[in-house]
Protein backbone atom coordinates (compact mmCIF):
# COMPACT_ATOMS: atom_id res chain seq x y z
CA UNK A 1 0.00 0.00 0.00
CA UNK A 2 1.29 3.46 -0.92
CA UNK A 3 1.63 5.86 2.00
CA UNK A 4 0.94 9.30 0.64
CA UNK A 5 0.13 12.40 2.67
CA UNK A 6 -3.46 13.60 2.89
CA UNK A 7 -3.28 16.59 0.56
CA UNK A 8 -6.46 18.02 2.10
CA UNK A 9 -5.01 18.05 5.65
CA UNK A 10 -4.68 21.67 6.84
CA UNK A 11 -1.57 20.82 8.90
CA UNK A 12 0.13 19.37 5.81
CA UNK A 13 -0.97 22.36 3.71
CA UNK A 14 0.57 24.72 6.30
CA UNK A 15 3.88 22.82 6.29
CA UNK A 16 4.55 22.73 2.55
CA UNK A 17 5.21 25.53 0.09
CA UNK A 18 3.86 25.84 -3.42
CA UNK A 19 7.42 25.32 -4.65
CA UNK A 20 7.64 22.01 -2.77
CA UNK A 21 4.39 20.79 -4.34
CA UNK A 22 5.52 21.88 -7.81
CA UNK A 23 8.92 20.22 -7.39
CA UNK A 24 7.26 17.00 -6.26
CA UNK A 25 5.05 17.01 -9.36
CA UNK A 26 8.03 17.68 -11.64
CA UNK A 27 10.59 15.35 -10.05
CA UNK A 28 8.43 12.75 -8.33
CA UNK A 29 8.93 11.41 -4.82
CA UNK A 30 9.11 7.87 -3.47
CA UNK A 31 6.71 5.83 -5.64
CA UNK A 32 5.20 8.86 -7.40
CA UNK A 33 6.73 9.25 -10.85
CA UNK A 34 8.01 12.52 -12.26
CA UNK A 35 5.79 14.41 -14.68
CA UNK A 36 7.24 16.54 -17.48
CA UNK A 37 4.47 19.12 -17.73
CA UNK A 38 4.36 22.76 -18.85
CA UNK A 39 4.74 25.36 -16.10
CA UNK A 40 1.11 26.46 -16.51
CA UNK A 41 -0.15 22.95 -15.91
CA UNK A 42 2.03 22.47 -12.82
CA UNK A 43 0.85 25.83 -11.48
CA UNK A 44 -2.76 24.78 -12.03
CA UNK A 45 -2.18 21.50 -10.21
CA UNK A 46 -0.64 23.34 -7.26
CA UNK A 47 -3.70 25.61 -7.14
CA UNK A 48 -5.94 22.55 -7.28
CA UNK A 49 -4.13 20.95 -4.33
CA UNK A 50 -4.45 24.19 -2.37
CA UNK A 51 -8.16 24.43 -3.18
CA UNK A 52 -8.73 20.93 -1.80
CA UNK A 53 -7.79 22.02 1.75
CA UNK A 54 -10.21 20.57 4.28
CA UNK A 55 -12.24 23.06 6.26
Amino acid sequence: MVRAPDLTDPAWQDRVTDSYIAETIRKGRNQMPAFDLPDQVVSGLVQRVRASRAR
